[in-house]
């Protein structure tokens, strides 16, 4: 009888034991001590079980993508940057982008690429392509319809990365407030970018001095502008910067380097409120007319703080703002007509044109429109002539063989002289 198999997968071995036996009668057999008196040739005792490849072993041997989950961000215009498959890119247009999909247990030339579920060809005459040679995806100055999402296809791996783009405007934008966060040298940086998938998978790469920073955002708006128990809030991001671009990367990261994070909460707002204050009702003026016998009157408003600070109007709440314009009686207030500048004269010069200008009917002070007020007054002219001086006689040539022409005495005639005017003249 066989014993177990010594391994479930891998290989493994199987014993048993073999006797040397004699038949007796009837059914009965007796061990023989002297395995030499058997005449067959003693079977083995041993054989090998359980032979195919492990569960485990085949997982080890599948291929695998190494990703980087950071956010690329490009702040300077370059000919060219680089990506790594798993993350997002936020690029200026024109540059051509470069993306890496680093496999293991698979050659970089088996790499598949597709974008909305299309394979990306490996033809170097197209703008979009993947490179044959070591499998990179290239996109070839980027434009704003390549923004989109990019899939990387390894076995039966695969990895996303997002493309986006920025204007140049936005970008400087992002570089002027990060200019005091920059401690990280484009060469370094690039070491980084080369670390971030090297080919040994070694996850221990540490430096000398973080090059890592928090980046704080700016202050959301409070949300009580006063009377107490206002909180402002503000968001932060772990990134590694250089001249020409940075990276956002997990905060787990800034922490495990023993960055301190910036206060992200803190208090807001005045403990008490400001209030409208209102001064003494202005003139019922002739400027400010809007009918007939009835002109507008006005109250200056202030918002101050009980400690008499006063403050912009925008920090008072709007629903309780008092009235501060009202109708008024002023019987000086009587629609006039207002007449526009004239135009130029219609001809500039050889006789007589015509000139306009606008006529309306407003309240004086306000130019407020009056509409049909006007109606029964006495209307000044909108039109009127205009004399110009005489136009100069302009004489020129209207062929290029005028010179012939006159060599050919052919400007008596009329035509002729008329079209090479200069020249026969």
């Amino acid at each position: 009888m066989s014993a177990k198999c010594s391994a479930v997968c891998g290989g493994g071995i199987q014993s048993r034991t073999v006797y040397c036996q004699q038949y007796i009668s009837l059914g009965t057999y007796i061990t023989v001590s002297d395995e030499q008196q058997c005449p067959q040739q003693k079977p083995a005792t041993e054989t090998m079980c359980n032979t195919f490849q492990c569960v485990n072993e085949l997982a080890e041997n599948t291929p695998k993508i190494r990703t980087d989950k950071s956010h690329f961000v490009q702040m300077k215009p370059t000919r060219r940057v680089m990506l790594i498959i798993g993350g997002k890119g936020t690029i200026v247009t024109r540059t051509t982008i470069l993306v890496r999909c680093p496999v293991k247990h698979l050659d970089q030339t088996d790499v598949e690429w597709h974008r909305d579920k299309v394979i990306i060809p490996r033809d170097k005459k197209t703008r979009i392509m993947v490179i044959p040679k070591n499998g990179i995806l290239r996109i070839r100055k980027s434009r704003l319809k390549d923004a989109g999402v990019y899939t990387c296809n390894a076995g039966t791996e695969s990895a996303n990365i997002t493309i986006e783009f920025h204007s140049e405007e936005d970008a400087l934008n992002l570089y002027k407030y990060r200019l005091k966060y920059i401690k990280v040298s484009s060469e370094l940086l690039k070491e980084y970018n080369a670390n971030s998938a090297h080919e040994s998978w070694d996850d221990s790469y540490n430096y000398t001095t973080s090059p890592y920073t928090f980046v704080p955002h700016e202050w959301k708006t409070c949300s009580k502008t006063c009377g107490g128990s206002g909180v402002q809030n503000r968001t932060i991001t772990c990134e590694i910067i250089g001249e020409e671009y940075f990276r956002v990367v997990e905060d787990k990261i800034c922490i495990n380097q023993r960055l301190v994070p910036p206060v992200v909460v803190r208090e807001c707002g005045w403990k008490e409120c400001p209030a409208w204050i209102s001064g003494d009702w202005q003139e019922c003026s002739q400027k400010q007319c809007i009918n007939h016998g009835v002109a507008t009157q006005t109250v200056n408003l202030d918002c101050v703080l009980p400690n008499g600070t006063t403050l912009s109007l925008d920090y008072c709440d709007i629903l309780s703002k008092p009235v501060h314009s009202r109708e008024c009686n002023n019987s000086e207030c009587h629609p006039v007509l207002m007449t526009s500048p004239w135009t130029k004269c219609t001809r500039s010069c050889g006789g007589s044109g015509i000139k306009t200008r606008m006529l309306k009917c407003i309240w004086p002070g306000s130019s407020r429109p009056a509409g049909n007020n006007c109606r029964n007054m006495e209307k000044p002219s909108v039109v009127m002539t205009c004399q110009t001086r005489p136009c100069p006689s302009v004489c020129y040539d209207q062929s290029k063989y005028c010179s012939l022409v006159k060599t050919l005495h052919m400007c008596r005639f009329k035509d002729y002289s008329v079209r090479c005017c200069r020249t026969c003249s």
